[in-house]
Protein backbone atom coordinates (compact mmCIF):
# COMPACT_ATOMS: atom_id res chain seq x y z
CA UNK A 1 0.00 0.00 0.00
CA UNK A 2 1.38 3.68 -1.25
CA UNK A 3 1.29 5.83 2.50
CA UNK A 4 0.98 9.65 1.42
CA UNK A 5 1.48 12.51 4.13
CA UNK A 6 -1.38 14.24 5.40
CA UNK A 7 -1.63 18.10 5.55
CA UNK A 8 -2.27 18.95 8.98
CA UNK A 9 -4.26 22.44 9.76
CA UNK A 10 -4.12 22.58 13.13
CA UNK A 11 -7.06 24.19 14.85
CA UNK A 12 -6.49 23.49 18.46
CA UNK A 13 -8.63 23.95 21.45
CA UNK A 14 -7.46 23.09 24.99
CA UNK A 15 -9.05 22.83 27.63
CA UNK A 16 -8.34 25.00 31.03
CA UNK A 17 -5.46 24.35 32.81
CA UNK A 18 -6.36 23.51 35.89
CA UNK A 19 -9.03 21.06 33.97
CA UNK A 20 -8.05 17.25 35.11
CA UNK A 21 -8.46 16.03 31.55
CA UNK A 22 -7.89 17.48 28.32
CA UNK A 23 -8.37 17.06 24.45
CA UNK A 24 -6.50 18.59 22.64
CA UNK A 25 -7.80 18.01 18.64
CA UNK A 26 -6.30 18.75 15.12
CA UNK A 27 -8.87 19.60 12.64
CA UNK A 28 -8.08 17.22 9.19
CA UNK A 29 -9.02 17.00 5.58
CA UNK A 30 -7.32 13.22 4.69
CA UNK A 31 -7.05 13.02 0.92
CA UNK A 32 -6.76 9.22 0.29
CA UNK A 33 -5.45 6.57 -2.06
CA UNK A 34 -8.17 5.54 -4.25
CA UNK A 35 -6.38 2.79 -6.09
CA UNK A 36 -6.66 0.43 -3.14
CA UNK A 37 -7.89 -0.24 -0.05
CA UNK A 38 -5.56 0.87 3.11
CA UNK A 39 -5.47 2.90 6.58
CA UNK A 40 -4.43 6.12 8.01
CA UNK A 41 -4.31 7.19 11.70
CA UNK A 42 -5.14 9.96 12.99
CA UNK A 43 -3.51 11.15 16.73
CA UNK A 44 -5.30 12.95 19.11
CA UNK A 45 -3.84 14.42 22.09
CA UNK A 46 -5.52 13.31 25.10
CA UNK A 47 -6.08 11.58 28.32
CA UNK A 48 -9.26 10.63 27.85
CA UNK A 49 -9.30 6.93 28.37
CA UNK A 50 -12.55 6.49 25.79
CA UNK A 51 -13.11 8.18 22.86
CA UNK A 52 -16.51 8.13 20.75
CA UNK A 53 -16.31 7.57 17.17
CA UNK A 54 -19.34 7.85 14.46
CA UNK A 55 -18.89 7.72 10.66
CA UNK A 56 -20.70 8.54 8.02
CA UNK A 57 -20.93 8.26 4.48
CA UNK A 58 -21.79 10.43 1.51
CA UNK A 59 -24.12 7.47 -0.33
CA UNK A 60 -25.14 4.14 1.04
CA UNK A 61 -21.77 2.43 0.50
CA UNK A 62 -19.72 2.02 3.55
CA UNK A 63 -16.57 2.39 2.40
CA UNK A 64 -15.15 3.85 5.31
CA UNK A 65 -14.63 2.75 9.04
CA UNK A 66 -12.74 3.63 11.85
CA UNK A 67 -11.30 2.73 15.88
CA UNK A 68 -9.90 4.13 18.69
CA UNK A 69 -6.68 2.52 20.43
CA UNK A 70 -5.90 4.76 22.64
CA UNK A 71 -5.45 8.37 21.37
CA UNK A 72 -4.68 6.59 18.07
CA UNK A 73 -7.35 6.21 15.72
CA UNK A 74 -7.18 4.25 12.43
CA UNK A 75 -9.15 5.19 9.39
CA UNK A 76 -9.96 2.04 7.12
CA UNK A 77 -11.14 2.60 3.67
CA UNK A 78 -11.78 0.04 0.54
CA UNK A 79 -10.74 1.22 -2.61
CA UNK A 80 -12.64 3.27 -5.02
CA UNK A 81 -13.88 1.73 -8.40
CA UNK A 82 -16.17 4.49 -9.15
CA UNK A 83 -15.41 7.51 -11.28
CA UNK A 84 -16.62 9.69 -9.00
CA UNK A 85 -14.58 11.08 -5.98
CA UNK A 86 -16.39 10.24 -2.32
CA UNK A 87 -16.79 11.97 1.01
CA UNK A 88 -16.97 10.48 4.63
CA UNK A 89 -16.89 12.25 7.64
CA UNK A 90 -15.30 10.83 11.34
CA UNK A 91 -16.61 12.68 14.63
CA UNK A 92 -14.38 11.99 17.67
CA UNK A 93 -15.48 12.84 20.50
CA UNK A 94 -14.56 12.65 24.34
CA UNK A 95 -16.03 14.17 27.82
CA UNK A 96 -17.94 17.55 26.37
CA UNK A 97 -14.86 17.90 23.23
CA UNK A 98 -15.22 16.68 19.80
CA UNK A 99 -13.32 16.70 16.35
CA UNK A 100 -14.85 16.62 12.80
CA UNK A 101 -12.44 15.10 10.12
CA UNK A 102 -13.12 15.17 6.54
CA UNK A 103 -11.98 12.36 4.61
CA UNK A 104 -12.06 12.37 0.79
CA UNK A 105 -11.16 9.41 -1.79
CA UNK A 106 -11.14 11.26 -5.63
CA UNK A 107 -12.23 9.32 -8.40
CA UNK A 108 -10.34 6.27 -9.40
CA UNK A 109 -7.56 7.38 -12.12
CA UNK A 110 -7.43 5.24 -15.43
CA UNK A 111 -3.46 5.28 -15.16
CA UNK A 112 -1.88 5.68 -12.48
CA UNK A 113 0.79 7.99 -11.73
CA UNK A 114 4.51 6.95 -12.45
CA UNK A 115 6.16 8.50 -10.50
CA UNK A 116 4.39 7.02 -7.38
CA UNK A 117 7.54 4.83 -5.73
CA UNK A 118 6.40 1.23 -4.85
CA UNK A 119 7.00 -1.07 -1.74
CA UNK A 120 10.24 -3.09 -2.73
CA UNK A 121 11.42 0.09 -4.85
CA UNK A 122 15.58 -0.17 -3.95
CA UNK A 123 17.93 2.46 -3.04
CA UNK A 124 20.48 2.69 -6.53
CA UNK A 125 24.17 1.00 -5.42
CA UNK A 126 22.39 -1.07 -2.68
CA UNK A 127 22.03 -4.67 -2.66
CA UNK A 128 18.16 -5.18 -2.15
CA UNK A 129 17.47 -2.27 0.46
CA UNK A 130 13.86 -1.63 0.33
CA UNK A 131 12.97 2.07 1.03
CA UNK A 132 10.76 3.47 4.09
CA UNK A 133 10.56 2.34 7.50
CA UNK A 134 9.97 -1.25 7.91
CA UNK A 135 8.66 -3.06 10.95
CA UNK A 136 10.01 -6.99 10.59
CA UNK A 137 8.62 -9.86 12.86
CA UNK A 138 9.74 -13.28 13.96
CA UNK A 139 7.39 -15.98 13.72
CA UNK A 140 8.59 -19.40 15.19
CA UNK A 141 7.99 -22.76 13.79
CA UNK A 142 6.42 -24.34 17.30
CA UNK A 143 4.43 -21.33 16.43
CA UNK A 144 2.69 -22.29 13.58
CA UNK A 145 -0.60 -22.19 14.63
CA UNK A 146 -0.94 -18.15 15.28
CA UNK A 147 -2.79 -17.15 12.49
CA UNK A 148 -1.35 -13.35 11.29
CA UNK A 149 -4.55 -10.94 10.36
CA UNK A 150 -2.67 -7.87 10.89
CA UNK A 151 -0.55 -8.37 7.36
CA UNK A 152 -0.38 -4.44 6.43
CA UNK A 153 1.46 -4.01 9.12
CA UNK A 154 4.18 -6.00 8.92
CA UNK A 155 6.88 -5.70 6.12
CA UNK A 156 8.93 -8.48 6.76
CA UNK A 157 8.28 -11.91 8.38
CA UNK A 158 11.20 -13.83 9.56
CA UNK A 159 10.51 -17.61 10.10
CA UNK A 160 12.68 -19.35 12.39
CA UNK A 161 14.60 -21.56 12.55
CA UNK A 162 16.34 -23.65 10.70
CA UNK A 163 19.29 -24.87 12.62
CA UNK A 164 23.18 -25.47 11.20
CA UNK A 165 24.55 -29.02 11.49
CA UNK A 166 28.23 -29.42 11.89
CA UNK A 167 28.65 -30.20 8.60
CA UNK A 168 26.52 -26.94 7.24
CA UNK A 169 24.12 -28.73 6.37
CA UNK A 170 20.68 -27.23 7.09
CA UNK A 171 18.13 -28.78 9.68
CA UNK A 172 15.51 -27.34 8.35
CA UNK A 173 12.46 -30.06 8.56
CA UNK A 174 10.40 -27.73 11.11
CA UNK A 175 10.31 -24.58 8.82
CA UNK A 176 9.40 -26.56 5.73
CA UNK A 177 6.68 -28.69 7.59
CA UNK A 178 5.24 -25.71 9.16
CA UNK A 179 4.96 -22.98 6.74
CA UNK A 180 4.84 -25.06 3.44
CA UNK A 181 2.48 -22.47 2.40
CA UNK A 182 3.08 -19.56 4.51
CA UNK A 183 4.96 -17.56 1.98
CA UNK A 184 2.33 -17.65 -0.95
CA UNK A 185 -0.20 -16.33 1.58
CA UNK A 186 2.17 -13.49 2.91
CA UNK A 187 2.71 -12.11 -0.77
CA UNK A 188 -0.76 -12.26 -1.48
CA UNK A 189 -0.59 -9.38 1.27
CA UNK A 190 2.52 -7.53 0.31
CA UNK A 191 4.84 -8.96 3.16
CA UNK A 192 8.60 -10.51 2.28
CA UNK A 193 9.16 -13.65 4.01
CA UNK A 194 12.68 -14.74 5.21
CA UNK A 195 14.24 -17.97 6.92
CA UNK A 196 16.61 -16.92 10.08
CA UNK A 197 18.90 -19.65 10.63
CA UNK A 198 20.29 -20.69 13.87
CA UNK A 199 18.73 -19.19 16.79
CA UNK A 200 20.11 -19.91 20.88
CA UNK A 201 19.67 -23.47 20.74
CA UNK A 202 22.54 -25.64 19.07
CA UNK A 203 24.78 -22.79 18.96
CA UNK A 204 28.09 -25.13 19.56
CA UNK A 205 27.13 -26.74 16.13
CA UNK A 206 26.75 -23.57 13.87
CA UNK A 207 29.96 -22.13 15.65
CA UNK A 208 31.44 -25.36 14.05
CA UNK A 209 30.05 -25.27 10.61
CA UNK A 210 31.49 -21.52 10.81
CA UNK A 211 35.51 -22.83 11.64
CA UNK A 212 34.97 -25.00 8.03
CA UNK A 213 34.73 -23.67 4.08
CA UNK A 214 33.16 -26.64 3.58
CA UNK A 215 30.73 -26.48 6.21
CA UNK A 216 30.21 -22.73 4.67
CA UNK A 217 29.78 -23.75 1.26
CA UNK A 218 26.84 -26.25 2.43
CA UNK A 219 24.87 -24.11 4.28
CA UNK A 220 24.59 -21.03 1.47
CA UNK A 221 23.66 -24.13 -1.45
CA UNK A 222 20.88 -25.62 0.92
CA UNK A 223 20.10 -22.11 1.69
CA UNK A 224 19.19 -21.60 -2.37
CA UNK A 225 17.37 -24.84 -2.16
CA UNK A 226 15.19 -23.62 0.95
CA UNK A 227 14.14 -20.16 -0.85
CA UNK A 228 13.94 -21.60 -4.01
CA UNK A 229 11.43 -24.42 -2.58
CA UNK A 230 9.71 -22.22 -0.47
CA UNK A 231 9.17 -18.90 -2.47
CA UNK A 232 10.91 -17.08 -0.14
CA UNK A 233 12.57 -13.56 -0.38
CA UNK A 234 15.90 -14.09 1.34
CA UNK A 235 17.44 -15.10 4.40
CA UNK A 236 18.47 -13.86 7.95
CA UNK A 237 21.13 -15.45 10.35
CA UNK A 238 20.97 -15.06 13.46
CA UNK A 239 24.35 -16.55 15.12
CA UNK A 240 24.39 -16.35 18.92
CA UNK A 241 27.62 -19.24 19.59
CA UNK A 242 29.77 -16.05 20.03
CA UNK A 243 32.58 -16.70 23.09
CA UNK A 244 31.51 -13.67 25.61
CA UNK A 245 33.30 -10.24 25.49
CA UNK A 246 36.83 -9.75 23.41
CA UNK A 247 37.56 -13.43 23.71
CA UNK A 248 39.84 -14.05 20.22
CA UNK A 249 38.40 -17.32 20.28
CA UNK A 250 36.01 -14.98 18.15
CA UNK A 251 38.66 -14.52 15.72
CA UNK A 252 37.93 -17.43 13.37
CA UNK A 253 34.16 -16.92 13.80
CA UNK A 254 34.36 -14.16 12.68
CA UNK A 255 36.30 -14.35 9.72
CA UNK A 256 33.56 -17.36 8.76
CA UNK A 257 30.69 -15.51 9.65
CA UNK A 258 31.90 -12.85 6.91
CA UNK A 259 32.46 -15.53 4.57
CA UNK A 260 28.83 -17.06 4.74
CA UNK A 261 27.42 -13.54 4.66
CA UNK A 262 29.17 -12.76 1.07
CA UNK A 263 28.06 -16.36 -0.09
CA UNK A 264 24.93 -15.56 0.98
CA UNK A 265 24.67 -12.56 -0.93
CA UNK A 266 26.87 -13.47 -4.10
CA UNK A 267 24.35 -17.12 -4.03
CA UNK A 268 21.28 -15.35 -4.00
CA UNK A 269 21.87 -12.23 -5.60
CA UNK A 270 21.39 -8.59 -5.16
CA UNK A 271 17.23 -8.80 -5.18
CA UNK A 272 17.28 -11.01 -2.28
CA UNK A 273 17.11 -10.38 1.36
CA UNK A 274 20.70 -10.99 3.38
CA UNK A 275 19.96 -9.51 6.89
CA UNK A 276 21.28 -10.66 10.37
CA UNK A 277 20.37 -10.32 14.02
CA UNK A 278 22.95 -8.77 16.26
CA UNK A 279 23.53 -10.17 19.91
CA UNK A 280 24.71 -7.00 22.16
CA UNK A 281 27.81 -7.78 23.75
CA UNK A 282 29.33 -8.72 20.46
CA UNK A 283 28.49 -5.88 18.90
CA UNK A 284 30.09 -3.76 21.69
CA UNK A 285 32.71 -5.77 21.70
CA UNK A 286 33.22 -5.36 17.82
CA UNK A 287 32.34 -8.74 16.43
CA UNK A 288 30.21 -7.58 13.80
CA UNK A 289 31.61 -5.17 11.16
CA UNK A 290 31.09 -3.27 8.08
CA UNK A 291 32.47 -5.45 5.95
CA UNK A 292 29.58 -7.63 7.16
CA UNK A 293 27.24 -4.68 6.90
CA UNK A 294 27.61 -3.89 3.31
CA UNK A 295 26.31 -7.47 2.36
CA UNK A 296 23.25 -7.24 4.06
CA UNK A 297 19.66 -5.33 3.25
CA UNK A 298 19.93 -4.38 7.04
CA UNK A 299 20.40 -5.90 10.62
CA UNK A 300 18.26 -6.19 13.75
CA UNK A 301 19.56 -5.31 17.11
CA UNK A 302 18.62 -7.48 20.16
CA UNK A 303 18.07 -4.97 22.44
CA UNK A 304 16.82 -7.14 25.53
CA UNK A 305 17.59 -10.05 27.46
CA UNK A 306 19.94 -8.24 29.67
CA UNK A 307 18.40 -10.01 32.88
CA UNK A 308 16.84 -13.62 33.19
CA UNK A 309 16.94 -16.96 34.85
CA UNK A 310 20.88 -16.84 33.87
CA UNK A 311 21.67 -13.03 35.27
CA UNK A 312 23.09 -12.39 38.50
CA UNK A 313 20.03 -9.51 39.15
CA UNK A 314 16.97 -8.78 38.53
CA UNK A 315 15.27 -6.06 36.79
CA UNK A 316 13.89 -5.07 32.94
CA UNK A 317 15.86 -6.96 30.63
CA UNK A 318 14.68 -4.59 27.60
CA UNK A 319 16.32 -1.35 30.08
CA UNK A 320 16.26 2.02 27.26
CA UNK A 321 19.61 2.59 27.98
CA UNK A 322 20.76 -0.56 26.49
CA UNK A 323 18.54 0.37 23.23
CA UNK A 324 20.25 3.50 23.06
CA UNK A 325 23.86 2.25 23.66
CA UNK A 326 23.51 -0.45 21.01
CA UNK A 327 22.55 2.05 18.44
CA UNK A 328 25.05 4.16 19.02
CA UNK A 329 27.19 1.39 18.64
CA UNK A 330 26.12 0.83 14.80
CA UNK A 331 26.05 4.55 14.51
CA UNK A 332 30.03 4.90 15.62
CA UNK A 333 30.85 1.58 13.38
CA UNK A 334 29.55 3.54 10.70
CA UNK A 335 26.45 1.47 9.63
CA UNK A 336 23.86 3.91 7.35
CA UNK A 337 20.53 4.81 10.01
CA UNK A 338 18.20 3.34 7.25
CA UNK A 339 20.00 0.01 8.19
CA UNK A 340 19.76 0.09 11.83
CA UNK A 341 16.55 -1.95 12.74
CA UNK A 342 15.78 -1.86 16.60
CA UNK A 343 14.58 -4.95 18.14
CA UNK A 344 11.57 -4.93 20.57
CA UNK A 345 10.53 -7.65 22.90
CA UNK A 346 6.77 -8.75 23.22
CA UNK A 347 8.02 -10.61 26.51
CA UNK A 348 9.01 -9.91 29.59
CA UNK A 349 10.56 -11.56 33.09
CA UNK A 350 8.70 -11.97 36.66
CA UNK A 351 11.47 -12.97 39.26
CA UNK A 352 8.96 -15.58 41.62
CA UNK A 353 10.88 -14.66 44.96
CA UNK A 354 12.86 -11.50 43.40
CA UNK A 355 15.76 -13.82 42.60
CA UNK A 356 17.19 -14.63 38.72
CA UNK A 357 16.49 -18.44 39.67
CA UNK A 358 12.75 -17.35 39.60
CA UNK A 359 12.13 -16.25 36.28
CA UNK A 360 9.67 -16.86 34.45
CA UNK A 361 9.08 -15.38 30.64
CA UNK A 362 5.43 -14.17 30.13
CA UNK A 363 4.46 -13.32 26.47
CA UNK A 364 2.91 -9.47 26.68
CA UNK A 365 -0.84 -11.22 26.06
CA UNK A 366 -0.20 -13.28 28.69
CA UNK A 367 0.83 -10.37 30.82
CA UNK A 368 -2.21 -8.09 30.07
CA UNK A 369 -4.55 -11.12 30.52
CA UNK A 370 -3.28 -11.80 34.22
CA UNK A 371 -2.68 -8.11 35.23
CA UNK A 372 -5.16 -5.70 34.49
CA UNK A 373 -3.85 -2.45 33.68
CA UNK A 374 -0.53 -3.58 32.56
CA UNK A 375 -0.82 -2.15 29.39
CA UNK A 376 -0.80 1.30 30.42
CA UNK A 377 2.73 0.42 32.47
CA UNK A 378 6.39 -1.03 31.80
CA UNK A 379 6.73 -3.05 35.70
CA UNK A 380 4.68 -4.38 37.83
CA UNK A 381 7.73 -3.91 40.63
CA UNK A 382 5.51 -5.39 43.34
CA UNK A 383 5.83 -9.18 42.11
CA UNK A 384 9.00 -8.52 40.34
CA UNK A 385 7.74 -7.90 36.94
CA UNK A 386 9.50 -5.78 33.96
CA UNK A 387 8.48 -5.88 30.30
CA UNK A 388 8.11 -3.53 27.74
CA UNK A 389 4.46 -2.19 27.82
CA UNK A 390 2.87 0.70 25.86
CA UNK A 391 4.89 3.54 27.17
CA UNK A 392 8.01 2.18 26.24
CA UNK A 393 7.40 0.87 23.21
CA UNK A 394 6.07 4.61 22.04
CA UNK A 395 9.16 5.99 23.77
CA UNK A 396 11.72 3.56 21.46
CA UNK A 397 9.46 3.95 18.42
CA UNK A 398 9.47 7.88 18.80
CA UNK A 399 13.33 7.02 19.14
CA UNK A 400 13.32 5.34 15.82
CA UNK A 401 11.61 8.24 14.10
CA UNK A 402 13.63 11.16 16.30
CA UNK A 403 17.05 9.11 14.85
CA UNK A 404 16.16 8.65 11.07
CA UNK A 405 16.47 4.79 12.10
CA UNK A 406 15.46 1.87 9.36
CA UNK A 407 12.27 0.21 11.90
CA UNK A 408 11.34 -2.00 14.35
CA UNK A 409 12.49 -5.97 14.98
CA UNK A 410 9.69 -7.25 17.21
CA UNK A 411 10.78 -10.80 18.75
CA UNK A 412 7.81 -12.02 18.33
CA UNK A 413 4.80 -11.35 17.17
CA UNK A 414 2.14 -14.25 18.25
CA UNK A 415 2.89 -13.06 21.93
CA UNK A 416 0.94 -10.11 21.04
CA UNK A 417 -2.43 -9.50 22.28
CA UNK A 418 -5.43 -9.74 19.76
CA UNK A 419 -6.95 -6.78 21.83
CA UNK A 420 -6.39 -3.60 19.37
CA UNK A 421 -6.74 -1.31 21.97
CA UNK A 422 -3.65 -3.02 24.04
CA UNK A 423 -1.91 -4.15 21.08
CA UNK A 424 1.90 -3.51 20.68
CA UNK A 425 1.98 -4.12 17.29
CA UNK A 426 -0.94 -1.62 17.02
CA UNK A 427 1.16 1.49 18.48
CA UNK A 428 4.17 0.20 16.68
CA UNK A 429 2.18 1.10 13.21
CA UNK A 430 0.74 4.50 14.38
CA UNK A 431 3.97 6.03 15.35
CA UNK A 432 6.41 4.15 12.40
CA UNK A 433 3.73 4.44 9.63
CA UNK A 434 1.54 7.43 10.24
Amino acid sequence: MIRTLIVLLLLISCTPAESKYYFNSECVEILLENSEKGYRDIIIETNYEKLDINVSHDNSEEWLSASAMMSCITIAYEENLTDSPRTGVVTVSAGGYSSVYTIVQPNNPQTPPSDIPHPGDQEPGVPGLTTGMKVIGYLPSYKSTFKVKEWDKLDVINLSFARVNTDGSLDDAAVRKEFADFTSLAHDNDVKVVVSLGGAQRTADFSAALLSDAAINKTIEDCVVLVKDLGLDGIDVDYEGWKWGADKGNIPLQAGLLKLIKGLREALGNDAIVSAALMGNSLLNGWYTMDMVNEMNFVTLMAYDRTGSWSSTIGPHAPFEYYEELADACIELGMPKEKIIMGLPFYGNRFDGGTPKGAVTLSYKQIVDMYPGAEGKDAIEDIYLWYDGMPMIRRKCEYIMSNSLGGAMIWEISQDTPDASKSLLYLIDSILKK
